[in-house]
């Protein structure tokens, strides 16, 4: 082997390594969230870019050039626009740096498949990645479905996106765009030339086909159909193939595949279709229309250069009135009205320059005339489709893994439109325009300085993060003490980014340090106004004796916080010691409506005590819920058997039989427990049915039979709802699988990539555990 077949088997070596790494660790869900993991990736990155631009230096073939450029540069100004403009400048540098390096990567990418040598093993390496993603997540459910059979007692028709499959990318949604996005330049790769060829094409897309159906995400199949629609309009607008589907309507093959179809349609009804219905009522449209709403807000108030980059999800809490509505997401589940609220219009327009750029890139790819560059050039076109539809009800630009998977065919055209590739070894034949001279060193120069400026900052940045990382994982383990250090160390390093604050407050509030709790609480609250973080700024506020701030600090924490119960629990009983009694029942009143069970726990009826008899106060709650299961479910709990079930007449029919079975096992009828048991067993997809079976089964002493239900509850829902639990008051922090009442436990996580402590209420205040 030659001393440049040697160096290149090398590089492609590192090259599968570092794939591999991006797509299943670095580019999903721990690599987002963990520091630790950022860290490696942001060192890996500036390995990668660093030994690229050295050897652009000596070889000309290797600096950067791209058809995309201009709105490459133009995104990129666009970003640093909007974070100078920045109503939070402080959120959007990280952002902007790693979008730096982003673009950095695509460049290197472009020169990566502009080599044949390398470029043709690349390829077999998204083959191998498109078939490992499909074969694993085939894995991942069939395994959680047998499971789920042997808990159900028999095979039945059973849910999509079991326990939330969805490897290491965090969700099944992202399974299915990962799953796609690399399948199509892999199909587009292999071709149907042969039988073998057709065979693995095959194969890729029927397993991207089961990811897709599996995912269960609404978003991705309303992605697929746009962008099938908009691909396809595009492939009839060529006279050649109007000719070729008239030619396929007048033979055989389209009897035969209109069989094959059927046969797997009516296969995949029988098996799917009861998931499938489950996942189409599933809701959640009320809380993307929230996100939309609150998106558009930010952008009609600053249309120019938007209101700055990760602001969204800072400000969303800001600009959502309903409690309904609060929930803690990263992202708005739409790029193109997130791009205008955090962007504005310059963005949007940078954008589109960019998009523009892209079609062209595709279009003249189309007219190249050679094989494999049509296919990849019609899988790109249909993979902009799709994660453009997508992306409509969901977001991945925060994804690294999908979107280097978006990336692949584009850059393949991109590389193929720059120049010709060599024929082997190392060296890449001459390009159709020079890229040496002065022009291009400056070229490699300005980049590598915006990549070493970028990399420099987020090194400290990521620096910061594991130093908060330290203080957080000292609170959950409970070492308070410990945690002040670091907690103090991060905040003063960075005091703008929230979650350093808000952790500083936990900390010092822990410890004791009521002042410095209140003004870490103060300084994070006026940041995002996080409910929680004004809750415990009222709490440290009342033992600091500052009545009268400590009220302030409860109204903005009411405002949407009221839809949390253990946020309202804690509004009530700091209510109470400020001595506004009927501020503290209606607080109370609102926590048990939302957290029903509750009710059944003779501590929460003490802290009512000083604001509201206890009778009374259940009485008003069965008057408020009348005509609901939660009425039944709240006399039962308050011991009230004979009002239970009298409340059932006024259910809705469909409610009745369920809590007529409910209330009566609740009393100890063996026979309706045993038909409450049975009946879960013919509706195993009833999530409903198969929590009031655990409850009653802990209340029958019957533990692991209850463990074993919340493990049914959990593949179905994708995770163990509050509702298959009974709620109870502790006056410590919760575990972090038995906190319950709150809505943020990733607030940290989504908002900011840097977790919080899983409890966030001061000691201060009484805490809900599902146990």
């Amino acid at each position: 082997m030659t001393g440049a077949r040697l160096l290149t088997s090398l590089l492609f070596a590192c090259l599968a390594v570092l794939t591999i790494y991006l797509v299943f660790i670095g580019g999903g869900w721990p690599g987002i969230y963990s520091v630790q993991l950022r860290t490696t990736s942001l060192y890996l990155i500036a390995l990668s870019l660093g030994t690229w631009l050295v050897l652009a230096t000596i070889r000309p073939s290797w600096r950067p050039g791209s058809a995309l450029a201009p709105g490459l540069v133009l995104c990129l100004v666009a970003l640093a626009v909007s974070t100078i403009f920045s109503r939070q400048p402080r959120l959007g540098y990280d952002y902007l740096a790693y979008s730096v390096l982003l673009v950095g990567m695509y460049l290197l990418l472009v020169r990566i498949l502009g080599t044949t040598f390398l470029r043709d093993r690349f390829m077999v390496l998204v083959v191998v990645l498109a078939s490992m993603i499909g074969v694993l997540y085939v894995l991942q459910v069939t395994g959680t479905w047998l499971e789920w059979w042997r808990l159900v007692g028999r095979v039945a028709a059973p849910p999509l996106r079991p326990e939330f499959a969805g490897l290491t990318f965090g969700n099944p949604s992202a399974v299915m765009t990962v799953s796609i996005l690399l399948s199509l330049p892999a199909i587009a790769q292999i071709g149907f030339g042969s039988r073998a060829r057709v065979a693995a094409s095959v194969t890729i897309l029927a397993l991207a086909l089961y990811c897709t159906l599996l995912s269960g995400s609404r978003a991705g199949w309303l992605g697929l159909g746009l962008g099938l629609a908009i691909t396809a309009a595009c492939w009839l607008a060529y006279p050649a193939n109007r000719r070729s589907i008239r030619a396929f309507v007048r033979s055989r093959a389209l009897l035969y595949s209109i069989a094959g179809g059927t046969v797997v349609a009516a296969v995949a009804a029988i098996a799917v279709i009861p998931g499938v219905l489950l996942r189409t009522g599933a809701g959640g449209e009320g809380l993307r229309l929230t996100f939309f709403r609150s998106a558009i807000r930010m952008f009609t108030e600053s249309p120019i250069h938007g209101t700055g980059l990760g602001t969204w999800v800072a400000q969303r809490v800001a600009y959502t009135d309903d409690p309904a509505g609060d929930y803690y997401i990263p992202y708005s589940h739409n790029v193109f009205l997130q791009t205008l609220a955090e962007s504005g219009v310059i963005g949007a327009a940078a954008g589109l320059v960019l998009l523009v750029l892209t079609a062209r890139l595709i279009s003249r790819s189309i007219r190249d005339g050679d094989g494999v560059t049509v296919r990849m050039a019609w899988a790109a076109l249909l993979a902009v489709a799709y994660f453009g539809g997508h992306q409509l009800l969901d977001f991945y630009a925060n994804m690294p893994a999908a979107m280097f998977a978006f990336a692949i065919p584009i850059a393949w055209l991109d590389a193929h439109q720059a120049q010709k590739p060599a024929k082997r070894g190392f060296a890449l034949a001459s390009a159709r325009r020079p890229l040496g001279g002065f022009s291009a060193l400056a070229r490699v120069t300005g980049l590598a300085a915006v990549c070493l400026a970028s990399v420099g900052w987020l090194a400290i940045s990521e620096g910061t993060a594991a130093i908060h990382a330290r203080a957080v994982d000292a609170l959950n383990e409970g070492r308070d003490q410990d945690a002040v250090g670091p907690a103090v160390q991060a905040a003063e390093a960075d005091p703008d980014m929230p979650p350093y604050q808000f952790t500083l407050g936990i900390a010092q509030a822990r410890a004791g340090n009521d002042a410095a709790a209140a003004e870490a609480f103060a300084h994070a609250a006026r940041l995002d106004d996080l409910p929680v973080t004004w809750l415990d700024l009222a709490a440290v506020q009342l033992h600091l004796g500052k009545n009268d701030e400590a009220a302030a600090s409860l109204r903005r924490a009411a405002r949407i916080g009221l839809g949390q119960a253990t946020i309202a629990l804690g509004i009530g009983e700091l209510k109470e010691a400020l001595g506004d009694t009927a501020g503290a029942t209606e607080a109370f009143i609102i926590a048990v409506k939302e957290a029903p069970s509750a009710v059944g726990d003779p501590q929460l009826l003490a802290i009512v005590t000083p604001a509201i008899d206890p009778t009374a106060f259940v009485d008003r709650l069965l008057k408020e819920v009348r005509g609901t299961p939660t009425a039944v479910e709240i006399a039962l709990e308050a011991g009230r058997q004979d009002q239970a079930t009298a409340l059932i007449d006024d259910l809705v029919p469909a409610d009745r039989p369920l809590m007529r079975l409910v209330a009566a096992a609740w009393s100890g009828d063996d026979e309706a427990y045993a038909n409450l048991r049975a009946l879960a067993a013919r509706q195993p997809l009833d999530a409903n049915v198969v929590a009031w079976r655990a409850r009653l089964e802990d209340r029958r002493g019957d533990h692991s039979g209850a463990d074993a239900d919340r493990r049914w509850f959990a593949i179905i829902y994708g995770s163990v709802a509050e509702f298959a639990y009974d709620l109870r008051i502790s006056s410590v922090p919760s575990a972090p699988g038995e906190r319950a009442g709150v809505v943020g436990p990733f607030y940290g996580h989504f908002t900011y990539r840097r977790p919080t402590a899983w409890n966030q209420v001061v000691d201060l205040l009484s805490h809900l555990t599902a146990k």
